[in-house]
């Protein structure tokens, strides 16, 4: 809620034994912390909405305005589809909000960085596709929508698509397949998207045309799966304003518009060299929750973030899709020096727990929020560059 200003006026009533007091309140709007100079009216999401609906979210009200809000969308959007973070979402069916655009990580990359790719090995000697998650109420691996291109020398290479590729997309994937070594073509896709896909690839190859024989493809057991991706100095970008924004809403003596916060708004409002991501997030070494320092797995899929406060430093700690599967790497975000004399220790911390597929229904999950006591110092010594060389 924006800051409330109130004017009291006082006067004397003739009896000179009551005073009537009249209070009147005026909504002021803070100004957008990012500088631009406009007011700060949206809720900002520090989780990317894309991860879920979750109940008791802490989100960050009154700080940014719509306009920055859009720009941190797109990190959001890098984050939430372009690293590993796009296959867990996949794999555990997480929607995101109502209305946005639907996008298929495996089909097509997101906010600069590229689309996931899973490739393994056939077993049955079949030649190889583009495997990877195509029904995310399953969230079941296998094959995709995609044109198979089998060369001369029996290695393959799939192309994924749907009938809503656009054609110059579609080209551009393709352009660095020798034709001349290819022996045969093959479209796999639902029988209702093969002609409209026919369409689109005749607009691709104007000597292109559909065969007469139809028949499913052999199901196929793949062996040594391995996960690609490549993301930008956005995706960082993206960890750091999580951290930034979380760290506001649980520390409020700090606006975020303070001097002291200068360096990291402009690291995640500025597109600059990925050299710079190292010093503002790095990857942290060790566990967060003491059952998994003991080496034990979580039953259940969760994120965590922390606010921290020490003698030195205004800092984060990120942690996404943690689960009985996956240890998934910490992220420490360097906001500022610490400029206080006093030596504040504060740390705060929220789990946010996904719901079993069929309990959500309302909400993905829930957020449990609570003040701690520190589990130990997090400081560069126990980090590692986020970016390394070659």
């Amino acid at each position: 809620m924006a800051p409330l200003t109130r004017s009291i006026a006082a006067q004397s009533r003739l009896s000179g034994r009551r005073w009537g007091v009249t209070v009147t309140s005026k909504r002021t709007s803070m100004k957008c912390i990012y500088g631009c100079g406009r007011d700060a009216t949206s809720q900002e999401h520090p989780l990317p909405a894309a991860f879920g609906s979750f109940k008791n979210y802490p989100a960050l009200n009154d700080r940014v305005c719509a306009d920055c809000n859009g720009k941190c969308k797109i990190l959001d959007e890098q984050v939430s589809r372009g690293g590993g973070e796009g296959l867990f979402r996949m794999l555990l069916g997480i929607r995101g909000r109502k209305g946005n655009k639907k996008v298929n990580p495996f089909y097509q990359g997101s906010a600069g960085a590229s689309r996931l790719t899973m490739t393994g090995k056939p077993l049955n000697g079949q030649a190889g596709s583009a495997l990877g998650i195509d029904d995310i109420d399953a969230g079941a691996f296998g094959e995709l929508r995609q044109v198979l291109f089998i060369f001369k020398d029996g290695t393959s290479i799939g192309i994924p698509l749907t009938a809503d590729t656009p054609p110059a997309r579609f080209k551009a994937l393709t352009s660095g397949i020798d034709l001349s070594q290819v022996e045969q073509v093959h479209l796999y896709a639902d029988i209702e998207e093969i002609e409209p896909i026919g369409r689109m690839l005749q607009q691709v190859w104007p000597k292109f045309y559909l065969g007469d024989a139809t028949a499913p493809r052999e199901a196929a057991t793949y062996g040594n799966v391995i996960v690609d991706f490549t993301v930008t100095e956005r995706y960082f970008r993206g960890l750091a304003k999580i951290g930034f924004h979380y760290f506001l809403s649980q520390i409020s003596r700090y606006t975020g518009s303070e001097d002291i916060f200068r360096d990291i708004r402009e690291f995640i409002m500025s597109d600059g060299p990925l050299e710079r991501v190292d010093n503002f997030v790095r990857r942290y070494n060790g566990q967060l929750l003491p059952e998994l320092q003991m080496g034990l797995k979580p039953s259940k899929w969760f994120h965590l973030t922390t606010a921290e406060v020490d003698e030195y430093d205004l800092s984060s700690r990120i942690q996404l899709f943690m689960g009985p599967e996956y240890l998934a790497p910490i992220w420490r975000i360097q906001l500022a020096k610490n400029p206080s004399p006093i030596k504040w220790d504060e740390f705060y911390t929220s789990l946010y727990r996904y719901y079993e597929r069929a309990d959500r229904t309302q909400y993905d999950g829930e957020v449990q929020t609570r003040r701690v006591t520190r589990s130990g110092a997090c400081t560069l010594r126990n980090c590692t560059p986020a970016i390394r060389p070659g």
